[in-house]
């Protein structure tokens, strides 16, 4: 690093032990850019950064330990704080200002953008550097409407992770034949050739004689496929689990975790639990709530009730259909249904 300061990126939790062993695969590229952000900003140069990822991603961590590794000129702040609070509170040796979740400095009503746009005025005038997070069903809606991408001109949105990459995660820390994949057999359906043997009579020298004359019926020649007998083995059940554990989870890392803990029954781990989101089917008003959940991740019921009538019996509607959970003060986005929140809200146009 330039400037000879070192810093503990891998800084310990309050267990003692080390929370970043997967950081190698989700994080590697922001801490790299977070870290030359601040080597600039020790030469003079202040670009500010913010990471863009969906809820669960781990994102409130992953600044949690930086914060802790940036330390002592790190100042921790939280994006709800600062909307209750107002302001941005520096103690006198603070330089750097690490914000976990700068998507609820506004709410979606009229005059709902005060304290973000407080919050915008105050980053482009103050000397220190910011490094933010925020939800990226916020970031892309926000984007639309504030000048965010100017006080933060280094954005980095975490990737989409895939079966490969979800498999070296969650397998880091087994030997390799440790654990036993236990996928449930489906019965696989029959498909039958489409070439068939008739019979057609013709002539021949006055006598009527039937032959048999083949029949086929197709519309592309992959129709023919069950007339060509061979054998197939079925794919590695590790390889199966993992790219349904990739496509249930949208491929968001915590959501992931959440869906690998509910499997693994040590030593099995079992794709049963790995259940595909129902098909959503609500209404405009339950809808527009949902999006909001979706873009906060998790929320109080006061800031649904500034824009809702109705919001208890939206609430429990949604509850009723496993999007959500509410324990009647706080709402949150179930994991295992973030995907499929995102594509029926996508299909109405409601998220960017």
């Amino acid at each position: 690093m330039k400037g000879g300061q070192i810093y503990d990126i891998m800084a310990l939790d309050d267990s003692g032990e080390v929370t970043a062993h997967d950081e190698d695969t989700l994080f590697a590229a922001a801490k790299e850019e977070i870290l030359r952000a601040v080597d600039e900003f020790d030469e003079g140069v202040r670009s500010n950064l913010v990471l863009v990822a969906p809820p669960f991603y781990g994102l409130e961590a992953f600044l949690d330990r930086m914060a802790k590794g940036l330390y002592p000129r790190a100042q921790p702040l939280d994006g709800a704080d600062l909307y209750r609070d107002g302001g941005l509170p520096f103690e006198s040796d603070k330089s750097i200002g690490v914000i976990s979740g700068i998507e609820r400095l506004y709410r979606r009503r009229i005059g709902g953008f005060g304290a973000m746009k407080r919050f915008i005025n105050h980053v482009a005038s103050s000397p220190h550097l910011f490094i933010a997070s925020c939800s990226v069903y916020s970031w892309d809606y926000l984007q639309e409407i504030l000048p965010l991408g100017r006080i933060f001109p280094r954005q980095i949105r975490l990737p989409v992770l895939d079966a490969k990459d979800l498999m070296e995660i969650h397998l880091s820390l087994y030997g390799e034949e440790e654990l036993e994949f236990v996928i449930e057999k489906e019965a696989p359906m029959r498909v039958g050739c489409p070439i068939r043997l008739g019979r057609r009579s013709i002539a021949i020298r006055g006598w009527k004689v039937e032959v048999p004359v083949p029949e086929v019926r197709i519309k592309d020649l992959k129709d023919l496929r069950p007339c060509i007998r061979h054998k197939t083995e079925p794919p590695p059940s590790k390889r199966v689990f993992f790219e349904r554990l990739a496509r249930i989870s949208g491929g968001n890392p915590g959501v992931a975790e959440i869906l690998w803990k509910r499997a693994l029954e040590y030593p099995l781990v079992r794709s049963e639990t790995l259940q595909e989101v129902p098909s959503i089917d609500l209404d405009f008003d339950h809808s527009f709530i949902l999006s909001i959940i979706l873009s906060k991740g998790s929320l109080e019921l006061d800031e649904i009730e500034e824009v809702a009538g109705r919001s208890m019996e939206i609430l429990y509607g949604l509850q009723r259909q496993g999007l959500i959970s509410f324990d009647g003060k706080t709402i949150s986005m179930r994991p295992d249904a973030l995907k499929g929140a995102f594509d029926h809200l996508r299909r109405l146009k409601l998220v960017v």
